[in-house]
């Protein structure tokens, strides 16, 4: 996100102020107690809102006399700018926004809310003030608010971008392990269809081996068979000399 330029109605000391910035470094230059920090500080509630729980910063922003404080700034976020329109009044129930297409000019929804900040940087309001923005003499890294920045910072070092989360893929790997691996998962499915294959493998190798047996057993009787058939053969070729003699003394030679 940049931020192009910011009009300030009326906030703090300053009131109809205009400031338009370039890309790069950009310094404002004043004097002492003439809105500097001031106009830092715009820019952080413009984006995230009036933060009363360390201070009442209504009180101390809010115009003396007025009982209202904001003005606009335009950003640029994905290519395209927005007008971001806020009001703060003495309480947040009296607070108002509105964002839209700094080119059409057509509200948009999904910007217009309190925390549009948060929305349009991907950061919250704490990691804001701790990176981005930095208080006059406030130099120091609140530890209690510094775990989003330590995860940002491990996602670079480890994956060159913040997009990723190490985190969030650790949690989808130990989703997908709680599915695959409970009652109905995957993995027991997997495993009753291995157990289903290994009894019908157990089944198809006992009908095989009963098979072989039987091929054993029909080729043994055959052997018999063939044994039995050989002896018949020979026992009735030792007989055929004593039946021809019968034969010629009976009808050749009778009595």
């Amino acid at each position: 996100m940049k931020v192009k330029s910011l009009y300030i109605e009326q906030f703090g000391c300053l009131k109809d102020k205009k400031f338009d910035f370039d890309d790069g470094l950009n310094i404002i230059s004043l004097p002492n107690e003439s809105g500097k920090s001031t106009v830092a500080e715009f820019i952080r509630v413009m984006l995230y809102g009036v933060n009363s729980l360390r201070f009442n910063q209504r009180k101390q922003y809010m115009p003396f006399g007025h009982t209202t404080m904001g003005g606009e700034l335009t950003v640029e976020v994905g290519g395209t700018e927005y007008i971001i329109r806020r009001t703060f009044g003495n309480r947040k129930s009296d607070d108002k926004i509105e964002v839209v297409n700094a080119l059409t000019f057509t509200p948009v929804k999904e910007y217009s809310k309190d925390n549009v900040g948060e929305i349009m940087c991907s950061i919250s309001g704490d990691t804001y003030e701790n990176t981005c923005y930095i208080r006059q003499l406030c130099a120091g890294i609140d530890e209690t608010k510094s775990g989003e920045i330590q995860t940002r910072l491990m996602n670079l070092a480890q994956n060159a971008s913040e997009d990723y989360s190490y985190k969030s893929a650790v949690a989808i790997l130990d989703s997908a392990i709680r599915d695959l691996t409970k009652p109905r998962g995957k993995i027991n499915e997997v495993q009753a269809k291995i157990n289903e294959l290994v009894v019908k493998r157990n089944e198809k190798q006992k009908i095989k081996d009963e098979y072989e047996a039987c091929q054993r057993r029909l080729a043994e009787l055959r052997s018999e068979k063939t044994k039995d058939a050989t002896s018949y053969h020979l026992v009735r070729a030792a007989y055929l000399p004593a039946i021809f003699s019968l034969f010629l003394l009976f009808v050749l030679k009778p009595w």
